[in-house]
C-alpha cells in the first residue's frame, strides 16, 4: 500500500472518529438494554420536556465501546480496502457480506442491496430507494487505497451495485482524488454528474463560499446556511461530497494559513452537524491521501482501528496493511 493510501484510510478514520454519529453507531457494541433504556429515556425527556441530551452510556458495563474510536463508515471501508488488497473482486466482497448479512449493520443504500441480492440474486443501483447516498464514495477510497492505479474499474463496478446519479458520481470523483491529487478537482461533468443535478449546483455554491472564506469555521457557519434541513437522512452525496470539497479547496487556497492542518479542517466539517457522519471523514480521507498519514495527530493513531460496530470481522484490524496478508473471515458464531 503507498503513503497516500494509508494517509487516506488514516484520514477517514480520524475524521469518522470525531463526528457525534460514531458514538451513537458504536453503542451497538454495547448490551441491547442499555440502546433500549437510551430509547425511554429520550421518549420521558420529550414527555417531560427536559433538554438534556441522552447519550449512550454503560452502567455497570465496561463502556469501551463508548471510548473514542471510529463508527460505520470505517467498518465498510476497511472490509471494502482489506477484501480488494487481498486479491478478492467486487461481487467476491459483496459475497461475503452477503453470507452473514444478518450479522451487518449499514446505511439503507447497502443493506436494501444486499436484501436485493438475497432475494434476487443481483442488486442495480438504479433500482436503489437511496442510491444517492455517499457511501459508494466513501467506499472508493478503500479501494483506491488498496489498489492503486487500478481501482477505478472496482470503484465503477462496486459503486452501480448500490448507487446511482450523484451518489455514483461522487464515487468516480473520491476516487479520482485518492489517486490523482487536487487535478481532479474541477468540474463534476467531468465525474459524470448531471450538470443541472444537486451534486453539480451545490459544488458551484460551495466552491464559491470556500473562495470568500477568511478562515474554516467561517466556511463551516456558510455551508450550513446554504445546505437545507428537508431530508430525514444526512448523507446525500449531492450535499455531503461538495460540502467536503469546500474545505479542501479552502486548504487549497490558503496552504501557509495556520487553519489549513487537516485536524482544523476535519473538526471544521463536524461542525456540520447534520452531514457529521460523512464529511469529516471525507475531508480527513481526501486531505489524508495528499498529505500522508503523518497529517493526523499521532496520539489518535492507536484509536484508529475499525469498531465493527457494522462489520464484525474488522474489528480491530490495522490499517496499515500488514493483516491483509492474512484477512480475517467472516465465521460463523458456531464455528468460533
Amino acid at each position: 500500500m503507498t503513503g497516500s493510501g494509508h494517509g487516506a484510510l488514516v484520514g477517514l478514520a480520524y475524521g469518522d472518529s470525531v463526528g457525534w454519529p460514531a458514538l451513537w453507531q458504536r453503542s451497538r457494541l454495547m448490551p441491547a438494554w442499555t440502546r433500549r433504556r437510551a430509547r425511554e429515556l429520550m421518549a420521558f425527556a420529550d414527555q417531560q420536556q427536559l433538554t438534556d441530551p441522552v447519550v449512550p452510556f454503560g452502567l455497570n458495563v465496561t463502556p469501551t465501546a463508548l471510548l473514542p474510536g471510529p463508527g460505520d463508515v470505517t467498518d465498510w471501508v476497511a472490509d471494502t480496502w482489506q477484501g480488494a488488497a487481498s486479491g478478492l473482486g467486487v461481487d467476491e466482497i459483496w459475497g461475503r457480506r452477503l453470507a452473514r448479512a444478518d450479522d451487518l449493520s449499514g446505511r439503507i443504500s447497502v443493506m436494501v442491496a444486499l436484501d436485493a441480492m438475497a432475494r434476487d440474486g443481483a442488486a442495480n443501483g438504479g433500482h436503489n430507494p437511496h442510491g444517492h447516498d455517499d457511501l459508494a464514495a466513501l467506499r472508493s477510497i478503500g479501494y483506491a487505497a488498496a489498489l492503486g492505479p487500478d481501482a477505478q474499474a472496482f470503484i465503477e463496478q462496486d459503486a452501480v451495485i448500490t448507487n446511482h446519479g450523484d451518489g455514483l458520481a461522487a464515487a468516480r470523483l473520491l476516487g479520482s482524488l485518492v489517486l490523482d491529487g487536487p487535478d481532479a478537482l474541477t468540474h463534476p461533468t467531468r465525474w459524470g454528474a448531471d450538470p443541472n443535478g444537486r451534486l453539480a449546483l451545490q459544488w458551484g455554491e460551495l466552491r464559491a463560499l470556500a473562495d470568500a472564506a477568511p478562515e474554516p469555521w467561517s466556511l463551516t457557519l456558510a455551508i450550513a446556511q446554504r445546505l437545507d434541513a428537508v431530508y430525514s437522512y444526512a448523507d446525500l452525496a449531492g450535499d455531503t461530497v461538495p460540502a467536503a470539497l469546500a474545505f479542501v479547496r479552502w486548504a487549497l487556497t490558503h496552504p501557509e494559513h495556520p487553519g489549513s492542518s487537516l485536524p482544523t479542517l476535519v473538526g471544521a466539517a463536524t461542525g456540520l452537524v447534520r452531514q457529521a457522519g460523512s464529511v469529516p471523514a471525507l475531508v480527513g480521507g481526501v486531505l489524508g491521501a495528499w498529505r500522508g498519514v503523518e497529517a493526523v495527530p499521532t496520539g489518535w493513531h492507536a484509536a484508529l482501528r475499525p469498531s465493527g460496530c457494522s462489520i464484525p470481522w474488522v474489528a480491530g484490524i490495522s490499517l496499515s496493511g500488514e493483516d491483509c496478508a492474512h484477512p480475517s473471515q467472516p465465521a460463523k458464531e458456531d464455528d468460533q
